[in-house]
């Protein structure tokens, strides 16, 4: 029997932080605006959270990863928080996808 292949891609943490913190440098759950770079003691530094945690069957993809500061990460922690307290992006793959199709659109000599 063959296997079918998830449209959703899995993404490295450190590649997901830099795509999603170029477009919304805010925290996804609180709104405070985040840094990339760690200052000691600073709690606005951006962090990947996941949506539907890990431990509760949450995955890699671009629809369960989100960027938060260090104190909504560390205050959810494993809990389940409703997709409707987020700001900004719902979902990063859909913006993934509208970059690439836009960039197709505006080169189309590089398919």
């Amino acid at each position: 029997m063959r296997r079918t292949r998830k449209k959703n891609i899995s993404i490295s943490l450190k590649r997901f932080l830099r795509f999603a913190f170029k477009r919304y440098p805010f925290c996804q759950w609180c709104n405070r605006p985040l840094i990339r770079l760690p200052h000691a003691g600073n709690s606005t530094i951006a962090t990947v959270d996941h949506i539907i945690p890990k431990s509760k069957g949450g995955n890699h993809l671009w629809d369960n990863l989100c960027i938060s500061c260090v104190t909504c990460n560390q205050l959810k922690n494993n809990d389940l928080w409703d997709r409707e307290w987020m700001y900004g992006p719902l979902d990063w793959e859909i913006v993934r996808l509208e970059e690439k199709s836009n960039y197709l659109l505006t080169h189309p000599n590089s398919v």
